[in-house]
This record gives C-alpha cells, sequence and structure tokens, in this order.
C-alpha cells in the first residue's frame, strides 16, 4: 500500500500537469507494478504447479515406458525357455526310446546311459525353473540381470545339445560295430559327457 501511496503523489503532477490526458498515463504506470504482484502471489504459483504436474507426468511416462521395455524383454526370455523345454523334452524322448530299443534293465550300459539322461534330465528341468524364477521376480531390466538369464540359458541349450550327441553317437556307434561293441567303442564320448554334466552341475549350483 505504501509503494502506491508513493507513486500517486509521485504522478499526481503528471495528472495536473496533463489534465484528464493525464489520468491514462498514470493509470498505465500504476498497472505495471500491479501486473507483477498478481505475477508473483498468483500466476507464478499457479504456473509452478502446473510444472510440477508436467514433470511428474513426464516422469511417470518415462517410468511406464521403461516398465513396458521390461516387460517386453522377459516376455521374450519366457519364450526362449517354453521353446527351449519343448525341444529338450522332443530331445529325451527319442533318446530314452533309442537307448531301450538297443538295450535292456539289468544290463550295465542300461543303466549307465539311462543316467546320464536322468543326469541331464534333473539339470535342465532345475534349471529351467530357476530362469522363469528370475524372469517372474526381475523388477528392472539390468546387464546383471541380463547376463544371469543368458548364462542359464546356454546351460539349457548346451544340455539339449549333450542329449542329442548321446543319442547320435549310440545311433552310429550300434549301427558300426553292434551292441555288444558300443561301450568299447564310445567309452570316451561317454566319460566326456559326464564330466560335462558334472561340470554344469558344479557351475550352476
Amino acid at each position: 500500500m505504501g509503494l502506491f501511496i508513493v507513486l500517486f503523489s509521485l504522478l499526481a503532477p503528471i495528472v495536473l500537469l496533463l489534465g484528464v490526458w493525464g489520468i491514462p498515463i498514470v493509470l498505465g504506470i500504476l498497472s505495471i507494478p500491479i501486473y507483477y504482484l498478481y505475477y508473483v502471489l498468483y500466476k507464478k504459483d499457479y504456473t509452478d504447479d502446473e510444472y510440477k504436474i508436467k514433470e511428474e507426468k513426464e516422469e511417470e511416462k518415462e517410468n511406464d515406458d521403461k516398465n513396458n521395455l521390461q516387460s517386453e524383454v522377459m516376455i521374450i526370455y519366457k519364450k526362449q525357455i517354453d521353446d527351449l523345454i519343448i525341444s529338450y523334452e522332443t530331445k529325451e524322448k527319442i533318446a530314452r526310446e533309442t537307448i531301450e530299443k538297443h538295450f535292456t534293465p539289468p544290463q550295465l550300459t542300461y543303466d549307465r546311459l539311462i543316467g546320464i539322461i536322468n543326469d541331464c534330465s534333473e539339470i535342465f528341468y532345475g534349471q529351467a525353473e530357476l530362469t522363469y524364477n528370475i524372469v517372474n521376480i526381475a523388477t528392472k531390466n539390468t546387464p546383471k540381470i541380463n547376463e544371469e538369464l543368458k548364462k542359464r540359458l546356454s546351460t539349457l541349450k548346451l544340455l539339449i545339445e549333450k542329449v542329442d550327441d548321446l543319442t547320435m553317437e549310440l545311433v552310429i556307434n550300434v549301427n558300426n560295430h553292434g551292441v555288444d561293441n558300443y561301450v568299447n567303442k564310445s567309452k570316451e564320448v561317454l566319460s566326456d559327457m559326464e564330466l560335462a554334466i558334472s561340470d554344469i552341475k558344479e557351475y550352476n549350483y
């Protein structure tokens, strides 16, 4: 209020000097501090609130985009796990049928081959479940999580290859050397496979 009194006392001579024409000039000059006060007291606060709301919405949208991207990435990982499970089930079934076609219990060769398949299956399904759990509980798509998931998927793929290799080795050696000579001809391959399974189990558990 004191500011307006001072301004009025300073501008009064203009009115006296210019008469009626001095009034618009005085009012124009007085409107400047009035608008300033209005901006400071009302409009500025409103503008700040609008800015905060806009900033919050942009941050919320950014988080939603990140979550959507994370969901898309995790869906891709789940699809890979499902595809690997289907592939393993197919390879495992063929391996068991091939073993049972050429060997019967209580033959030691049968027990050894079925034991290898059982070990592979135990590790495979255990790893598949662990990988699923990582995907389901992951709250962020971080490099560490990606690295862990890729490692687990590589293990699943390796186990599928091992089961397939065992089947192919069995078919080739039985056809070439007969059932009775299979163990002697495949001794190195079987030992390598058992060692590989042991390494996978030790590394991943």
